[in-house]
């Protein structure tokens, strides 16, 4: 029996790409379903789906190196043809497979090194597909092993003495892109963890007024009370974007929900005022036509990897 690894991430495959092949929770749980239902004929006997705004991976037990099998697993439940995504794919068997699932659960093969989101991640992944008997006796071994080995890295040695984030990052490209943060008005769309994180990073960094956008004025409640920031709903984000000095937008939304032309009319109500615009989720939340337009300066994940090594932690 082997393992068996396939993936892209954030040093391989571009964000227009990696956001075509991401899956959501209940996009993983549907694809792992097809595994047990019958549906699939595969001489893979167990699989685990790694799915985030950076990477996409998925491992394997196989009774042969069949990486034909997990490509076209790949292609057809996200509905990408394979020669779209081949040439960005790395592949790893056995020990090399091992070793990449404990790089990634010890924070070393992201964006920014040592994030301690991944680990979650990784847990996430791994729960699901045991949910729903994907993750058997060899990847139940494998998974449970590289979590313990990426909560060891946390707790005896320094990769977590300083921890960051994307969204300290974009808190970290917020800082330097006005001119004077405390007074800027600040916008984070969403409230989940990324969003918080944003939030957190941000008041760390002299940040005074923050608006979170959420679906609900009840999800965002325990965030803005934790954080004394405003909060308001979708309905109304066409005056947060009017009021915002740079926006943060950390949505699981499968579509854009910052439009081109939402940006452009806001834009001709702000005479010469610029508008930052930070787009940390995959699939993007903001138009990337929007940089197009004069005054403003939009990042997506990939180019916040450009601004890493300016990054202050």
């Amino acid at each position: 029996m082997h393992i068996l690894a396939i993936g892209l991430n954030h040093n391989s495959a571009p964000v227009q790409l990696r956001e075509r092949l991401h899956f959501s929770e209940d996009q993983v749980r549907a694809s792992l379903a097809r595994m047990t239902c019958g549906r699939v004929v595969s001489p893979l006997s167990e699989v685990v789906i790694l799915s985030t705004c950076n990477r996409i991976e998925i491992y394997s037990a196989s009774n042969a190196i069949a990486f034909d099998a997990l490509e076209a697993f790949l292609s057809d439940t996200r509905g990408v043809p394979d020669n779209e995504f081949y040439p960005h794919l790395y592949h790893f068997s056995d020990i090399d497979a091992v070793r990449h699932l404990y790089e990634v659960a010890a924070g070393l093969n992201s964006l920014v090194v040592g994030e301690p989101q991944i680990l979650g991640q990784v847990t996430t992944a791994f729960e699901l597909a045991r949910g729903l008997n994907t993750a058997g006796p060899m990847l139940n071994r494998l998974f449970q092993s590289a979590i313990h080995a990426g909560k060891r890295a946390r707790t005896e040695t320094n990769i977590s003495r300083n921890p960051a984030s994307i969204s300290s990052l974009a808190a970290s490209v917020s800082e330097r892109t006005v001119q004077n943060i405390s007074e800027a008005q600040i916008v984070i769309v969403g409230a989940g963890e990324m969003a918080e994180l944003a939030v957190e990073a941000l008041r760390k960094r002299g940040a005074n007024s923050i608006l979170v956008v959420s679906r609900t004025l009840q999800r965002a409640q325990s965030l803005v009370q934790r954080w004394n920031a405003q909060a308001t709903t979708f309905e109304n984000i066409n005056a947060a974007l009017d009021r915002a000095d740079v926006l943060i937008s950390s949505t699981s939304a499968p579509h854009n929900i910052i439009t081109y032309e939402m940006v452009k009319n806001t834009m001709t109500l702000r005479h010469e005022r610029p508008l930052v615009l930070i787009d940390i989720a995959v699939p993007r939340d903001i138009d990337p036509d929007a940089a197009e337009l004069p005054r403003v300066l939009l990042y997506d994940i990939d180019s916040l990897n450009a601004q890493l090594e300016y990054s202050l932690v």
